[in-house]
């Protein structure tokens, strides 16, 4: 019997969480049909990643080094009483013994965002988190960073600031 290393099994676990768990997503049963942005592009040209398949996020990156994940998800047309800090608090939701290690108020899309610094255990690994919430016509976007290094390290950090900056929402 062939079996996958760890890390390939933790990859997965967190594609098929990420997928429940991304803010926008996570308040929606599955029986509810999710609208996503129709106009979100992405410009993100970066060697270090590698875009691979997520059913249920928009976009999802894959960095070949650490072999962390980005992904970025939106939704349209629920939740938009929710605030900023409802939305980053939800994703943390599905880490255990999650704490915030920085959080701030920054712009995107011409709207106010929230970028916050988490870690956490996911399935009893500790993992870090990144992450940029931003509501924009109707719609909410969730930018989020997932690594297992031991720290968030500066590279990391940049190349989720470039993946954000990438990106643009218009009218919905």
């Amino acid at each position: 019997m062939k079996t996958r290393p760890l890390w390939s099994n933790f990859i997965l676990l967190l594609i098929t969480v990420m997928g429940i768990l991304v803010s926008s997503c996570s308040f929606v049963s599955n029986s509810e049909s999710v609208e996503k942005s129709k106009n979100l592009n992405l410009n993100f040209k970066n060697s270090s990643w590698i875009k691979i398949d997520s059913d249920k996020a928009d976009y999802a990156f894959k960095h070949k080094e650490s072999r962390s994940i980005m992904v970025i998800n939106s939704l349209c047309k629920k939740y938009d009483r929710t605030t900023l800090e409802q939305l980053t608090e939800n994703i943390l939701a599905g880490l255990q013994e999650s704490k915030t290690t920085e959080q701030n108020k920054l712009r995107l899309f011409d709207r106010e965002s929230l970028r916050t610094k988490a870690s956490g255990k996911l399935d009893g690994v500790t993992t870090h988190m990144m992450i940029e919430v931003v509501k924009k016509d109707r719609c909410i976007y969730d930018f989020v960073l997932i690594t297992k290094k031991s720290i968030l390290d500066k590279n990391l950090e940049a190349d989720f600031i470039e993946l954000v900056r990438s990106s643009q929402a218009g009218h919905q």
